[in-house]
Parts: structure tokens; C-alpha cells; sequence
């Protein structure tokens, strides 16, 4: 897949605040890509929702960015708004049984809960996001 200069130009989502929003990095499992992961996270939800523990307002939305690591590991990146308390206990609650660890970015690093701490200069940044469709307005 060709990476065309606006995705490798992207900002590190998480280094500039967004008023309402918080950015978290979950690190992916084998093969996990954002789709795999949010709709992992959604089962979980589904669960909690049963049993009316879910977050009361808000969404869990997939940034399509992808951090990976000098010693190997990839962190796939969400931004939670609404309900910022509800869907930080659903991420941390995903992360808990998938044995998966959760970081936050600031300016200039990636700090891993509970562990390290990552320059984000020595970190591989990947924007997954796709060139938007354009449909052909005139018919031809």
C-alpha cells in the first residue's frame, strides 16, 4: 500500500489537546488490526451494556494510527469522547483480559501504563487512514 505525503505528514494523534476527547494507545495482539480491535472492544461493550454497566454517553472511535516501538511492539490508536471516565474503564477492562498494556502520548513521548516510557522520535508512526472516495459527479 502507497502512503501518500498527507498520511506520512499526520500529526501523532494525542500531541495537540482536543478539547473533550482523550487519545489512548492499545497495544495490539498478533495480526490485531483498528477494525479487529474495536470490534473486540464492541463485545465487550455489548457485555456490559447487558448488565447496564456501559459508558452513559459518547463513542470509542479508531484514529487509524498505528505506533510501533523499537522493541517491538505496535500500540493501535482510539480516541474516547462522551463519557470519558465510562470508556476509559471499558479500554482498561479490554486491556486486563487481553493482557494487553494501554499508553497515552504527549508532546514528544509515548509513556506505556505501569511501564515505559518511549521517545516518539525513535517510534515508527503509520496513519492508516485511506484517500477519500470521490465519486464523479458529471457522469462520465
Amino acid at each position: 500500500m502507497e502512503i501518500d505525503k498527507a498520511q506520512k505528514s499526520r500529526r501523532v494523534p494525542g500531541t495537540l489537546g482536543a478539547p473533550g476527547r482523550i487519545f489512548l494507545y492499545v497495544q495490539a495482539q498478533l495480526g490485531q488490526t483498528s477494525e479487529n480491535l474495536l470490534h473486540d472492544i464492541g463485545e465487550l461493550l455489548r457485555q456490559k451494556t447487558a448488565r447496564g454497566e456501559s459508558p452513559k454517553s459518547g463513542a470509542i472511535l479508531s484514529e487509524d494510527f498505528e505506533l510501533s516501538t523499537p522493541d517491538g511492539k505496535r500500540f493501535l490508536g482510539v480516541s474516547l469522547r462522551g463519557d470519558l471516565s465510562g470508556w476509559m474503564q471499558i479500554v482498561h477492562e479490554y486491556a486486563v483480559l487481553n493482557h494487553v498494556a494501554v499508553a497515552a502520548v504527549n508532546a514528544s513521548q509515548l509513556r506505556v501504563e505501569g511501564g515505559n516510557i518511549y521517545d516518539l522520535d525513535a517510534i515508527e508512526k503509520t496513519s492508516r487512514l485511506k484517500p477519500p472516495k470521490v465519486s464523479n459527479t458529471r457522469g462520465d
